[in-house]
C-alpha cells in the first residue's frame, strides 16, 4: 500500500454528530473493526458551528500505525458498548505539535499542548477536546501489551500529561515525527522494524515517566520552596528572576542552578508558563466570560499585551481570542 494513506473529511455548518469523522479516526487510529461498528459508542461534535476539516494521514508499521491528525475545534467520546478482549483495543501514544487538546481517562484530567503527550486506552471509556481552531496531533497505535508488568504500567500511565522537552520522552517525540516523514520510502521489513523501535521506545518512555524518582533531598526541597513562592506572587507584574530570588534569600546563579535540570528549562521560563496557564485557565472560565482579555492578562502579571499575545500564540498555537472562543 501507500504509504501514507490519506483520509480527509470536510463539512460545512455540520449538525450532529461527525459521523464521517468518527469513522475515519476508528480505523486508522483506533484500529477498529468496520464489523464491530456497533459495539463501540462514539460521539465527536464540532465546536465551531460554521465548519469542520479533518485529515489523516496514515501508515502501516508492521504491528503498529503511525498517524497525523489535523482537525478542527472537536469534542470526541467514546465507549465499548460491550468490552471484550477479542475486539481491537490497541494502546494509542498521543504527541501534539500544534494546538491544544484536553483529554479525559481513567478519572484523570490534563491539557496537551506543543510538546505535550499522553497514552489513551481504547479499550477503557476516554474522551478529548480540541480547544484551538485547528490542532495537529501524531497518534502511534501499538497492540495492547500482554506482559503483566506493562500491562500495569499502561493502567498507571493512561490519561497523564507528560512533556517531551528531555529524556526518552524527548527521544520519542523527534522519533515520531522523523518516523513519519521517512516511512513513506521504506520498504515493509524496514517499516515492521521502525514500528517495533517505536513501541518499544514508547513504552520506555512511559516507565521513566512514572517510575523515575521525583527530585529529592535538599535541592528538591528548596526547588519546591521556590515555586510555591512563585505561584503566591504570581500575579505581581513586577515578579522576576532577581526578586524571585532576593525573596527566596538565595542568589541568582543559585536560583537558575536550581532550575537547570528542571522541564521548564529556567526559572524565566517557568514564570512565563505559570502566567500563562493561569490565563488560559480564565479564557477558559465561563465566570470570566464577561472580562476583557486586556484584564486578564494584566491581572495575572503581564504588563503588555502584546507580549502576552505572542506568547499566548507560542504556548498554544493561537491568538488568545481564538483560544477563548473555541473554549
Amino acid at each position: 500500500m501507500t504509504v501514507p494513506e490519506v483520509v480527509h473529511v470536510t463539512m460545512e455548518r455540520p449538525r450532529g454528530p461527525l459521523r464521517a469523522w468518527e469513522d475515519a479516526l476508528g480505523a486508522p487510529v483506533g484500529r477498529a473493526d468496520p464489523t464491530s461498528r456497533h459495539q463501540a459508542a462514539t460521539e465527536c461534535v464540532a465546536l465551531d458551528p460554521s465548519g469542520f476539516v479533518g485529515r489523516i494521514e496514515h501508515g502501516q508499521l508492521g504491528d503498529a500505525v503511525l498517524a497525523r491528525v489535523t482537525a478542527s475545534a472537536s469534542r470526541f467520546l467514546r465507549a465499548l458498548a460491550t468490552p471484550a478482549p477479542s475486539l481491537p483495543s490497541p494502546a494509542l501514544f498521543v504527541l501534539i505539535p500544534t494546538g491544544t487538546c484536553r483529554l479525559r481517562q481513567n478519572g484523570r484530567a490534563c491539557e496537551l499542548t506543543k510538546g505535550g503527550w499522553s497514552v489513551i486506552d481504547t479499550r477503557q471509556p476516554f474522551e478529548y477536546a480540541l480547544t484551538t481552531p485547528t490542532t495537529e496531533a501524531f497518534a502511534l497505535a501499538v497492540p495492547r501489551p500482554a506482559d503483566p508488568a506493562l500491562a500495569a504500567l499502561f493502567e498507571r500511565g493512561v490519561g497523564r500529561h507528560w512533556d517531551s522537552r528531555s529524556g526518552l520522552s524527548r527521544l520519542l517525540h523527534a522519533m515520531v515525527c522523523e518516523s513519519f516523514e521517512e516511512m513513506r520510502r521504506l520498504a515493509a521489513p524496514s517499516r515492521r522494524c521502525l514500528g517495533a523501535a517505536l513501541t518499544a521506545l514508547a513504552w520506555q518512555a512511559v516507565r521513566e515517566q512514572i517510575e523515575t524518582p521525583a527530585v529529592t533531598g535538599q535541592r528538591g526541597a528548596r526547588l519546591a520552596r521556590v515555586k510555591d513562592y512563585i505561584e503566591a506572587q504570581l500575579d505581581d507584574p513586577e515578579l522576576s528572576v532577581e526578586t524571585i530570588a532576593h525573596g527566596c534569600d538565595i542568589s541568582v546563579r543559585s536560583l537558575h542552578r536550581l532550575f537547570a535540570h528542571d522541564t521548564a528549562g529556567s526559572v524565566s521560563s517557568y514564570l512565563w508558563q505559570r502566567r500563562l496557564a493561569r490565563c488560559a485557565a480564565a479564557l477558559r472560565d465561563p465566570r470570566s466570560a464577561e472580562r476583557s482579555i486586556t484584564d486578564i492578562c494584566f491581572k495575572h502579571g503581564f504588563n503588555s499585551t502584546s507580549h502576552f499575545a505572542r506568547l499566548f500564540k507560542n504556548r498554544f498555537g493561537v491568538p488568545p481570542r481564538d483560544y477563548r472562543n473555541a473554549a
